[in-house]
């Protein structure tokens, strides 16, 4: 496309609690690069975090649930056109035999991945929070998903959350039959609600909000409480061990750490997803992992080579997706946007932003 505008509007994080909506030169391309249109970009927990807790140095322009159109390709890319609808994700590991990471799939670890390959423009931060993302060598070899005709951009822009979740569905190694607990029931946990059920295992998941446990319930949970006290009772009594096989922490309250350990069985599981910083220190007791043989594990950030059944997953609508958007706001109303995210309330869920809108 040769019509492309001069200029761009972006979202930009300039400083704890600051982002400012400014007019910006769009990305250039390298030879081996492409520039995205952005149709669709989610607000995630971890961009919030950075934007409230000040984690990173500013300016950066966030956002990486994203989704839209190929509009320009450098002369040295093969295999992609101009008017292709792509989600992308903003993470590739090297995947070299040498790497002690990424030979061990830990590929959220590995030096390459941990270097963001999509920017808007400053030090690479994601960038879909802005209305064109220049999307580099790496992530155009192996992070960008061709979409089909019948999947929106919003609906693609779940490809990479879903991914992450889906990650930790198999690092906890959930099983058909296992009962499994989620705590919280936002966009993320109701993501991990659907990928539980679908393995078979007896869902149970605990969020304050009302309208989150009757979408719980909607999209596969077999019981939802407001209060863990709830969900105790509820094991101690209907559980042949007193306790879930699997707990996952599906909110960023790391003081919940030790209520997962309490709630699940001797030698089972809780998954930390949502515990995303570091110095976030918490109190546990030890005896529960070293005499109950509780395991306590994390899993960050996503799995390259799930991508694709990830993005499956949304094709074929065996994830639904769209029941969990409750909010499409323009670029222009970022603010309205990343407050609605930030403080969520009955009828908050994933807030996308669309930036042409």
């Amino acid at each position: 496309m040769n019509d492309l505008p001069y200029a761009m509007l972006a979202a930009v994080y300039r400083g704890k609690d600051k982002v400012v909506l400014e007019r910006l030169p769009i990305p250039t391309v390298g030879p081996k690069e492409v520039l995205i249109k952005i149709e669709a970009c989610g607000i995630c927990g971890t961009d919030l975090k950075k934007i409230h807790f000040g984690l990173v140095e500013p300016p950066r322009i966030f956002g990486h649930e994203m989704a839209g159109r190929i509009v320009k390709i450098g002369e040295e890319v093969e295999g992609w056109e101009v008017g292709e609808r792509v989600a992308v994700v903003h993470h590739v590991p090297c995947l070299c035999s040498d790497c002690p990471y990424c030979r061990r799939r830990a590929f959220a670890q590995c030096p390459v991945y941990k270097q963001t390959g999509t920017t808007a423009g400053y030090e690479p931060a994601g960038g879909g929070f802005a209305q064109f993302v220049r999307v580099m060598e790496r992530c155009v070899k192996h992070g960008m998903i061709r979409l089909p005709s019948s999947v929106t951009a919003e609906e693609a822009a779940f490809i990479e959350p879903l991914n992450t979740c889906l990650k930790g569905v198999r690092q906890a190694h959930i099983q058909s039959e296992d009962v499994v607990l989620i705590l919280g029931q936002g966009p993320i946990g109701l993501l991990y609600t659907q990928l539980c059920r679908r393995v078979g295992a007896r869902v149970l998941v605990v969020d304050p909000l009302a309208s989150r446990r009757a979408l719980a319930l909607r999209l596969g949970a077999d019981v939802a409480f407001a209060t863990t006290e709830e969900a105790k009772s509820y094991l101690t009594q209907n559980a042949p061990t007193a306790g879930a096989d699997v707990a996952i922490l599906a909110v960023a309250n790391s003081n919940l750490i030790q209520t997962a350990l309490d709630l699940v069985r001797p030698a089972g599981k809780a998954l930390l997803f949502a515990q995303t910083y570091l110095q976030d220190f918490t109190q546990i007791d030890a005896g529960a992992i070293g005499m109950l043989e509780k395991q306590l594990l994390g899993s960050y950030s996503g799995d390259i080579t799930l991508l694709q059944e990830t993005a499956d997953l949304i094709f074929r609508h065996d994830i639904e997706v769209q029941p969990l958007i409750s909010h499409r706001l323009p670029l222009s109303a970022v603010q309205e946007a990343l407050a609605l995210a930030s403080h969520p309330s009955e009828n908050t869920l994933k807030v996308i932003l669309q930036p042409w809108a």
